[in-house]
């Protein structure tokens, strides 16, 4: 009989939040939202996004216990299944926002725009310096600015060629989804979509992952007490 799954056997929740297009190997690159619900401590004890600890109130006179949720949320822009791409971090949104507004939303408005007609054909006229942020010794975003060429319709955009972690792997955007992208990064609280993200997980049952018993869970005599007495 096959055994039920419950809420120790998940290890995360993502969510879908902008699909940017493909790579020239027809990979979907999406911006997705990462909740991790269980992490490995130092000896390799798997430490759920729910545990529970005992304890006695001196507040209370009584014996009781706290519910703890431990959870690490993150941003990742990655192309196809089996690629994790590029992991941001609060920190790395911060230094990327400011990436943005300073180096690259320029290139796109007022004297130091550099896109422009040449005849009948939109191109970058003006100069540029390709934009990096490094988030590892191994992983990268950069931007790169790129005229977008609909042919069916014979029309021209201006956008952003994003480049992760490898020249290979890279996806244009225009300026609409790149502003999208933009939006999403700027205005996302992250804490709190991943707390709402954390309650739409099962609700574990009470009792489960339960810590302290036989170390602060004594009697009124205990001069061991919680954070939360003083």
């Amino acid at each position: 009989m096959a055994v039920p799954f419950t809420f120790v056997n998940y290890d995360r929740i993502t969510d879908n939040l902008l699909w940017l297009g493909r790579t020239g190997n027809g990979e979907s690159v999406y911006l997705k939202f990462v909740v991790d619900l269980v992490k490995l401590d130092q000896y390799n004890n798997e430490r759920h996004f729910h545990s529970e600890s005992k304890f006695y109130s001196k507040k209370l006179q009584r014996n009781s216990q706290s519910i703890t949720r431990n959870y690490n949320c993150y941003f990742v822009l990655n192309a196809g299944i089996d690629n994790i791409g590029c992991v941001l971090r609060p920190s790395d949104v911060q230094l990327l926002n400011m990436l943005i507004e300073s180096n690259i939303m320029p290139w796109f408005m007022g004297e130091t725009r550099i896109f422009g007609m040449k005849g009948d054909t939109m191109r970058v006229l003006g100069d540029y310096v390709e934009q990096t942020i490094p988030l590892n010794e191994r992983s990268y975003i950069k931007f790169i600015p790129v005229v977008i060429t609909f042919e069916d319709t014979n029309s021209y955009k201006e956008g952003i060629r994003l480049e992760l972690n490898d020249r290979n792997t890279c996806v244009d955007l225009t300026i609409d989804k790149f502003l999208e992208l933009v939006y999403i990064l700027r205005n996302t609280d992250m804490i709190n979509l991943a707390a709402a993200m954390i309650n739409y997980v099962k609700i574990p049952p009470y009792n489960i992952n339960v810590r302290g018993e036989g170390k602060s869970y004594g009697g009124p005599g205990s001069r061991i007490g919680n954070f939360f007495d003083k």
